[in-house]
């Protein structure tokens, strides 16, 4: 099958005119203005980029493990498909060794230079509890202002063990800091979950929590020996 790919791309590479196959190198320095070029190689007007499509933007020299290499690199989110969000991104990345500000630009959904919570936590949300992302966010948070900027992601990004916020765990659940737990904060030191009998197991630990049935847990329901976060 990727073979098939590869030939099908290398044929549409072939049968359009020079014009339309000139791309990022610098040996076509009269390339045309990037979101013209996309809707251009966009043939079925779908607003993505198959690989085939995406393989008409390259240069006539293109072979198929450059436009394999190129394409996995514009491929931000891993679809199979490149975006117009990606390919802008893509294109105005200076560095072919830094992807940070790419995947940086199509997490950033709403366009506006910095990432909310909401839109750091999505890659991770089926991964790790929200309370584990939080902790992490406000880690990499290094100006405290409630947002990322692309230098505070890239510096998250680098590094191996990531940045905390030295928070414990009931206080990064404590969303609104009146110092106890409801069930909707509790499920938060949860991975997110679709199966009903995991979220109900989780509501009877919950209950199980609540010595005196208040609905609210303490710190002290929460961890009454304090052996754990």
């Amino acid at each position: 099958m990727k073979l098939l790919i590869q030939l099908t791309a290398l044929t549409l590479l072939v049968s359009l005119p020079a014009s339309a196959r000139r791309g990022d190198d610098d040996n076509h320095p009269e390339t045309e203005d990037d979101a013209a070029k996309f809707a251009l190689a966009d043939a079925d007007s779908d607003g993505f980029l198959s690989y085939a499509e995406f393989a008409t933007t390259l240069s006539d020299s293109a072979d198929a493990e450059k436009i394999a290499r190129k394409f996995a690199k514009a491929d931000a989110d891993g679809d199979k498909l490149v975006s117009s969000d990606e390919w802008m991104a893509y294109k105005n990345d200076g560095s072919p060794d830094d992807s940070d500000a790419r995947k940086f630009a199509t997490l950033d959904t709403n366009g506006d230079g910095q990432l909310d919570f909401d839109e750091f936590a999505k890659p991770d949300l089926r991964k790790r509890p929200l309370v584990k992302i939080r902790d992490r966010f406000l880690g990499a948070d290094t100006d405290g202002d409630g947002f990322l900027s692309l230098e505070e992601w890239s510096a998250y990004k680098g590094h191996r063990v990531k940045p905390t916020s030295g928070l414990t765990q009931f206080e990064l659940a404590d969303l609104n800091d009146d110092k106890s737990l409801s069930m909707k904060e509790f499920f938060q030191t949860y991975p997110s979950t679709k199966s009903k009998r995991r979220k109900d197991s989780i509501r009877r630990t919950f209950r199980r929590f609540d010595k005196n049935d208040d609905s609210v847990l303490t710190r002290k329901e929460w961890n009454p020996g304090g052996s754990h976060r």
